[in-house]
């Protein structure tokens, strides 16, 4: 393998002279004019673009979903996470299994989401049975109405005083 293709922007790199660590730890852009008839370009102005969450977003998007796949893939591991982000790793959820998984874990937390959705429906006298969502939706669109009943009596008792 002679070349590197960056994950984050498809830039290729050869392998035996990419070293990250000689980059700059910051976002910049750059501002460039050309040199005209085949000269080139010349860089303007650079900066930062760290306070600038919009040009970021996309980027972040990115970024997040490649270290989803390291974390998938056994390359970034519990400890190493941890250590860098001094936080427990997440769970990667792995969504290209279709399998139907028996898992003690995952048929447990099913299990304390379908008694928490009755739970809200009762306490709404409303029923989230609906069979088009999945129980993860049925639980937050129950946890929603009585976000929305909370607000509503709030505002109630303000008037009242």
């Amino acid at each position: 393998m002679s070349l590197l293709v960056c994950p984050l922007c498809g830039k290729s790199s050869s392998r035996r002279k990419y070293d990250p660590s000689e980059f700059e730890m910051d976002i910049c852009a750059r501002d460039v004019v050309g040199l005209g008839r085949g000269k080139g370009f010349a860089t303007t102005n650079e900066y930062s673009l760290l306070g600038n969450p919009e040009a970021l977003g996309p980027m972040k998007d990115r970024i997040l979903d490649l270290v989803e796949l390291m974390r998938k893939n056994d390359i970034i591991g519990d400890e190493e996470f941890q250590e860098r982000f001094g936080a427990p790793s997440p769970e990667v959820i792995d969504d290209t299994d279709d399998t139907d998984t028996s898992d003690e874990d995952a048929g447990g937390l099913n299990a304390k989401i379908t008694s928490l959705v009755a739970r809200v429906s009762d306490a709404l006298d409303t029923d989230l049975s609906d069979e088009g969502e999945t129980p993860i939706d049925r639980l937050e669109s129950g946890v929603d109405k009585l976000i929305d009943d909370y607000n509503a009596f709030v505002a109630m008792e303000e008037q009242n005083e």
